[in-house]
């Protein structure tokens, strides 16, 4: 970390500003610690203006991301190549891939976003709408006879 002197009116105050090499510790749901270079993370536009805004580096708190979920993506920043993850997340349940989206999203991370959501997308595309719903687990509210009067409703003219 790089200490910088800053006059605030007449007294100096030593500002810290973070550098690339500086160890970011980030804490999962249950309270495990997670540790990244600074450079590695910096895909992430909340640990980043985080950082930031505390001026130091201060662990922080990542509690809607499990451990799994949070090695993984911290796995995904130190690779260069991240078109190589297009098979992994083919590979992953839709589960794992919506914990990826939902991190990615919190985390600020729109190439990951991207990238899960679209792994998802193929994983939808020419399904009719009853697998969709067996896919999202959406379950049906409506009796044969209001689905029949909603369908007619929204019938494609």
């Amino acid at each position: 970390m790089v200490q910088e002197e800053k006059k605030a009116g007449n007294k100096f105050s030593i500002m810290n500003k973070v550098s690339d090499d500086d160890i970011i510790n980030l804490i999962d749901s249950k309270g495990d610690v997670y540790q990244v270079l600074y450079q590695d993370i910096k895909t992430s536009e909340t640990i980043v203006n985080l950082v930031s805004d505390l001026g130091t580096v201060q662990p922080i708190p990542v509690s809607y991301i499990e451990g799994k979920t949070l090695e993984k993506i911290i796995e995904y920043c130190k690779t260069a190549k991240h078109d190589d993850w297009v098979s992994k997340f083919a590979a992953m349940t839709k589960h794992e891939v919506f914990a990826f989206i939902s991190a990615s999203n919190y985390l600020g991370m729109p190439d990951l976003l991207d990238l899960t959501t679209n792994t998802i997308v193929n994983q939808i595309k020419g399904k009719t709408p009853e697998q969709l719903r067996e896919y999202f687990e959406i379950t049906k509210d409506a009796t044969p006879e209001e689905e029949k009067e909603m369908l007619a409703e929204w019938e494609i003219k």
